[in-house]
């Protein structure tokens, strides 16, 4: 398989009567964090890498410092702040376990890895779903493999955490394509979630909450995609400082972290507490779908 930078996936957690006491916990699978950033909102880390190895010296670490990532210059190696500060932008008291699935060079840079690191990650939500409470997947990735192709036994990890009311929200993808999506966002047991973007577009523009979206022309889509949201975004890097981001790994952030907050009692109650919050129809010249707006 070939080697691709994910984006970001993300986990929140649903009450049962086991847990009562227990939030729900949302994990955010990307690359690390800085988590003196969010002291309020991450309550466990995780590492689970193939090119390099965690913090311990090994490839798989969890506990604190488990999911930490040294600043850097690289955009791609901010990602997993960027998208925990849309976490928590979206729900400010969201808890949040991250997963740490890529690394970085001495100079900053991120390490390939394949969906491999992607369905350890997801092994370890199944395995850990109702220890921590997780209710929420969000997953970006980079990557379109024909016939939806993944690893083997990662439909079935993502068709036991929907059995257990556990959203997996994954990333269509930025590669203008709007015939398929990437990899596993092509899976039938996915929310699915493109970018919207606002007709007066521009570089470092906010969201106009007063503007019609429209689907973001670098958004990937299909006629199966779940739904569209949010693509523009100011972000928070490793550092502490604000970055303009826009693209479908934002968007999927907000809306798997919009779920923590609108969880219902079972899967289905749920996603149509999802679809019928939909706030119209966003399109462009090739896609047409269903939008929610998060501000």
């Amino acid at each position: 398989m070939r080697k691709l930078l994910v984006v970001i996936l993300l986990v929140a957690g649903l009450a049962s009567p086991a847990h009562a006491d227990t939030p729900q916990t949302a994990v955010l699978i990307d690359g690390g964090v800085n988590s003196s950033l969010f002291p309020n909102n991450v309550v466990y880390e995780v590492c689970t890498i193939e090119n390099t190895t965690c913090a311990n010296g090994k490839n798989f670490m969890e506990g604190v410092g488990s999911a930490q990532q040294k600043p850097s210059p690289n955009a791609q190696a901010n990602h997993g702040s960027q998208m925990l500060s849309i976490m928590v932008k979206v729900n400010p008291n969201i808890k949040v376990i991250p997963i740490k699935i890529y690394g970085t060079t001495a100079l900053g840079n991120p390490i390939l890895y394949s969906l491999a690191s992607v369905k350890s990650a997801l092994d370890w939500t199944v395995a850990n779903r109702e220890k921590f409470n997780i209710s929420v997947v969000s997953l970006a990735q980079g990557a379109i493999f024909t016939g939806c192709r993944v690893p083997d036994g990662m439909a079935q990890s993502i068709a036991t955490l929907k059995a257990n009311n556990v959203q997996v929200v994954v990333a269509t993808g930025n590669n203008k394509d709007r015939t398929t999506m990437q990899s596993p966002a092509c899976l039938p047991d996915t929310i699915s979630v493109g970018a919207t973007d606002n007709p007066a577009d521009g570089a470092g523009v906010a969201w106009d909450s007063n503007a019609k979206p429209t689907i973001a022309l670098y958004s990937n889509g299909n006629a199966q995609t779940t739904l569209y949201s949010n693509g523009r975004y100011f972000t928070t890097n490793l550092d502490g400082t604000t970055k303009f981001t826009v693209g479908t790994s934002n968007a999927t952030a907000a809306v798997a972290s919009w779920l923590t907050l609108n969880k219902r009692v079972d899967y289905s109650s749920t996603y149509q507490t999802l679809l019928s919050s939909a706030n119209g129809t966003a399109t462009n010249q090739w896609l047409s779908g269903k939008y929610l707006l998060i501000n």
